[in-house]
């Protein structure tokens, strides 16, 4: 489990039930430090990396086309490794927040640059709750979040579901 603080609010292994999954979540991160942890990540020997970063790339104003950069090179990386990557489009921010809408939009520009960057890339499968923690207007919703960026227990159970989910299909093929 690789990602920012999103990730590293999580005890997967125990909301998992699967032992060896390794949490590597680091708050405040950006996709330019897990590119630069890539190698202790790799030490491990890691089957499947599910990443989930972005949000602080975009609330610290780093373009959309950097962003996706950094994450094609890790994807690149990681598959270059053997192993399988497990790519989270990146939340939206609550619209109350300030600068919501201004990063939602260029959230929202990111997504769909990595799903046209990614779709059909060989080892890389996209994970999307997004419909699961979204209100109607596309934000995240309000009563899933408990400061507009971070999450509240409903958003990780369809995360953990969806990693779940993805780790069964993943066994299936070993």
């Amino acid at each position: 489990m690789l990602g920012d603080s999103l990730t590293e609010n999580v005890p997967w292994a125990e909301l998992t039930g699967r032992h060896d999954l390794v949490n590597r979540g680091v708050g405040g991160a950006t996709s330019a430090d897990i590119l630069a942890m890539l190698p202790q990540v790799l030490r491990l020997h890691p089957k499947a990396v599910f990443l989930m970063v972005g949000v602080n790339d975009v609330m610290h104003g780093i373009a959309t086309p950097a962003i996706l950069a950094n994450l094609q090179k890790i994807a690149d990386v990681v598959t270059a490794s053997d192993a399988q990557v497990f790519l989270s489009y990146v939340l939206p921010v609550a619209e109350g927040i300030p600068n919501g809408s201004k990063w939602n939009s260029q959230i929202r520009a990111l997504n769909d640059a990595m799903k046209a960057s990614f779709s059909g890339k060989r080892g890389v499968t996209f994970i999307d709750i997004r419909p699961q923690v979204t209100d109607s207007s596309n934000s995240l919703s309000p009563s899933i979040t408990s400061d507009g960026v971070h999450l509240r227990a409903a958003a990780y159970r369809a995360w953990v579901g969806a990693v779940k989910s993805n780790l069964t299909k993943r066994s299936a093929y070993e």
